[in-house]
């Protein structure tokens, strides 16, 4: 290694040469050589780093300590592989989830969500018809096959609902309707039934619960009595009855039997004597007259009366009917029958003792018992919840007239029911006969439990360490729960060990795993494919679903800040004999082949090959450095600069640039030339003066006059000659010296 200096000799400079030897295999000495300054910016630090897909990454900065990362966004389409913002994503989904209100929604395919046929209303759930009645389908645990409910095709008028019984019934019983369009089923035993029977025989009941041939006989054509002595009791035909004749018979004629040998009956005319004496026992409800030979009987009717022991004809029973419903039956509310308070308010229906705050009441207002009690305060009327009480008489409000006898009660089909309950809140039977309040509050459209004042559709409040929600299946692994306890941790299970928890205490919230096999891990998915993993021993996967380190990534990464490394930890490539990594205190060291190869320090110095590095680029080794080499026409790809060094192909010789200029440092593996001309002026008119040599500017020569240095700019070389600018003359008797380097 030498360095070559400027002529004369001076301190070196950013300007100097460095110049290097080796000696080839077959004893060739080669030379290379390079500035100070060439050096220094070589080795300034990273500037730009960028990425060979700038879709994904673009990574910037000054120098090494404030590397940049940015990510390049772009709006969400198909098959695009850069990152989306937020943004991106809130505007790509606006829109393209729609559905009815109170409509369970279904995927109709793998990115679709539209609605099914479930939906809710009225406190209920709704299966809809679509191209058949709505159905209900359970299936067992194999999921392929199971039980189907169907509704049959009706009208809009023949809806009704039917309410399950409270218990679980025995054995052999089964559910019967009242036949309401709301109606309670309950459990019966008539369902009970066995026997045997022959073909075209009617059945009996032998016992209870037993069915068995009876002695009469349908042939289709004939029914025949038979198999015993006598036939007992009422014969009840909804036909006309035929003589052996074929004849009906006419109104008052008799049935008269033709003998034995099943020679049949026929009709005949009833006997002209008749009915002697008739006799009652109660004159207020059957009058006879007429004679013995025609006697009649009629009834004695009255007025519809709760005092009247008559009967009544129809036409008088609809006359009080009428009366009683006079202005139709109208709903007006409910009210507590031992206070006669209504139900919502401060007026009474009847107020017992005092009978005020008292309403005007019409005919045909209808009240219902909402607490059970007495009827005005009549232990004798005692009216249970549901029951209802219907004006037959109006009353007023000033003065109120209000009596027991202006209404009539009814009680209700459930009969004998009591309690009470809460505003919002459903009823539950808490005996055979008695209503109290559930869990269960209902207020507008929205459902409680645990609470009369639920703010969302279904809201749920408990108190201690409880499962607020859970759906549950036989399989521990399907499972979908609501949990929180004392310690300020809410959690929603997924399945048997997926976890979401919030832990208010240390404000942490936590997604995980419980179970410990060696295949668990935790998968993050988009557009139906994994994208991230964590598996089982805490490694991170992004695009792999096998990582094998803390962070496994297969593909590029892009980041807007800085990537941090603890000292002395850093990049591995394939395994750590290939590495960059660093500390504070020794700067950025490179490895290669399992051993350190080069260190750039952190007052900016490089060393290759050494650790220690003294000046801007130190190389310890014992072969050559490779300086830049082209033509000297490709001079003019780059911008020139004091101190550059290059080796130029046209000439087979290194050069360097300084002062404006490329000059040859040395060719052929030899060392510049230094030619030193003479001359004494000998007369006072001389300008100028010839060289031995020809250098390539002025800036390879150096001229003293007497001694004395000459700017450059003070003359002109052109070829071998210099001359002196402005028309100037060398002093008579001066001796002029030229150093020239070529």
């Amino acid at each position: 290694m030498a360095i070559i200096n400027s002529y004369p000799l001076a301190t070196p400079k950013l300007t100097d040469l460095v110049l290097g030897t080796s000696t080839s295999s077959a004893g060739q000495t080669s030379t290379k050589s390079f500035t100070v300054q060439s050096i220094k910016d070589t080795t300034a630090g990273v500037q730009t780093i960028t990425t060979t897909i700038p879709a994904t990454l673009n990574i910037t900065g000054s120098g090494t300590a404030n590397v940049v990362i940015n990510a390049v966004t772009a709006a969400i389409t198909s098959g695009s592989a850069a990152l989306a913002t937020s943004g991106d994503i809130y505007t790509f989904l606006t829109g393209k989830i729609t559905g009815t209100p109170n409509t369970v929604p279904i995927w109709t395919n793998a990115t679709t969500l539209g609605d099914s046929l479930i939906s809710q209303a009225a406190n209920g759930v709704i299966i809809n018809g679509n191209s058949t009645d709505g159905k209900l389908t359970l299936n067992c645990s194999a999921t392929t096959h199971g039980v189907t409910l169907q509704s049959p095709p009706h009208s809009a008028g023949a809806t009704y609902t039917w309410i399950l019984p409270q218990s679980a019934g025995t054995a052999g019983q089964v559910l019967t309707s009242g036949g309401g369009a709301t109606d309670q089923l309950t459990w019966s035993t008539n369902g009970n039934i066995a026997g045997t029977g022959t073909a075209n025989k009617l059945s009996k009941w032998s016992n209870a619960t037993t069915l068995a041939d009876s002695n009469v006989e349908d042939t289709g054509t004939l029914v025949t009595i038979s198999g015993a002595t006598k036939v007992t009791g009422d014969l009840e035909l909804d036909a006309d009855l035929l003589d052996i004749n074929g004849n009906t018979g006419s109104d008052g004629q008799l049935l008269k039997s033709l003998g034995g040998g099943n020679l049949g009956v026929e009709w005949i005319n009833a006997p002209a004597t008749g009915v002697l004496t008739v006799a009652t026992g109660d004159a207020n409800t059957i009058t006879i007259g007429g004679t013995s030979s025609n006697p009649t009987v009629a009834a004695n009717t009255g007025a519809v009366s709760s005092s009247s022991n008559n009967l009544a004809t129809g036409t008088q029973i609809q006359a009080a009917i009428d009366s009683a419903l006079a202005g139709a039956v109208t709903f007006k509310g409910t009210f507590n029958a031992s206070t006669g308070q209504i139900t919502g308010g401060s007026d009474y229906l009847y107020n017992p003792g005092a009978n005020s705050n008292t309403i005007a009441v019409s005919v045909g207002d209808m009240y219902v018992v909402s607490v059970a009690g007495n009827f005005f305060g009549n232990s004798s009327t005692a009216l249970n919840v549901g029951d209802e009480v219907i004006a037959v008489t109006q009353s007023t409000i000033s003065p109120s007239n209000s009596q027991e006898s202006y209404y009539n009660a009814v009680p209700s089909a459930g009969g004998g029911i009591t309690g009470g309950g809460t505003t919002n809140k459903v009823p539950l039977w808490t005996g055979t006969t008695v209503l109290g309040d559930s869990a269960i509050a209902q207020s507008s459209n929205n459902i409680g439990i645990g609470t009369t004042s639920p703010s969302a559709p279904l809201h749920v409040v408990t108190s201690g360490a409880t499962n607020a929600l859970k759906l549950f299946q036989s399989n521990p692994y399907q499972q979908f729960e609501f949990q929180y306890d004392n310690t300020d941790h809410s959690t929603i299970m997924f399945g048997y060990f997926g976890q979401l928890q919030y832990d208010g205490n240390g404000q942490e919230l936590r997604l995980s795993n419980t179970a410990t096999g060696a295949s668990s891990h935790i998968a993050f998915s988009t557009a139906n494919s994994e994208r991230m993993r964590i598996d089982s021993s805490g490694n991170v996967g992004i695009g792999t679903t096998g990582p094998s380190q803390k962070l496994t990534v297969a593909g590029n990464i892009s980041t807007s800040g800085a990537v941090l490394f603890n000292d002395n930890q850093g990049i591995n490539f394939g395994n750590s004999n290939a590495k960059i990594y660093g500390s504070s205190a020794d700067g950025i060291k490179f490895n290669g082949g399992g051993s350190e190869k080069m260190r750039l320090t952190q007052t900016g110095d490089l060393g290759i090959g050494t650790t220690s590095p003294s000046v801007s680029l130190d190389v310890n080794a014992t072969d050559a450095i490779q300086v830049p080499a082209g033509t000297t026409v490709q001079r003019g790809s780059f911008t020139a600069a004091n101190g550059m060094l290059r080796y130029s192909t046209t000439d087979n010789q290194f050069e360097g640039y300084v002062d404006g200029a490329w000059g040859a440092i040395a060719g052929g593996g030899g060392l510049p030339t230094k030619t030193v001309n003479q001359i004494t002026v000998a007369n006072a008119t001389t300008g100028t003066i010839s060289l031995s040599v020809s250098p390539t500017n002025e800036n390879y020569t150096d001229m003293y006059v007497s001694g004395v240095y000459q700017n450059k700019s003070t003359y002109t070389l052109s070829g071998s000659t210099i001359t002196l600018d402005g028309g100037a003359y060398f002093p008579n008797g001066a001796i002029v010296e030229v150093v020239s380097t070529t």
